[in-house]
């Protein structure tokens, strides 16, 4: 049986290198996400490396899921990827932002 939007269980691990060099995989799967009804978890656990291509992947991915009224969950987003989005400017824009200031 096949489905147009699916629902995503399992969170979707970034890995460990979030760059433009692994882009290409995530990119596809993320592409997947885009019609998954309810919230796409993004698991950023192992990530140890992000540069502004992997960051401008997520940007593109997270504006997409607003755009159809989807939202993007995070599970244990790493310090590395927290401060890589920090140092970008785009830790609000990725919802990774401390509330607390």
């Amino acid at each position: 049986m096949m489905t147009t939007s699916a629902q995503h269980a399992e969170p979707l691990s970034l890995g460990p290198d979030l760059s433009v060099r692994t882009a290409g995989g995530l990119r596809d799967q993320l592409l997947h996400s885009l019609s998954v009804v309810g919230p796409v978890t993004l698991d950023g656990a192992e990530v140890t490396r992000a540069d502004a291509g992997g960051l401008q992947l997520l940007v593109a991915f997270c504006r997409d899921r607003a755009a159809t009224g989807g939202a993007v969950a995070w599970q244990a987003p790493s310090a590395a990827l927290i401060e890589a989005a920090r140092l970008a400017g785009l830790a609000e824009t990725l919802g990774l932002s401390d509330p607390t200031g």
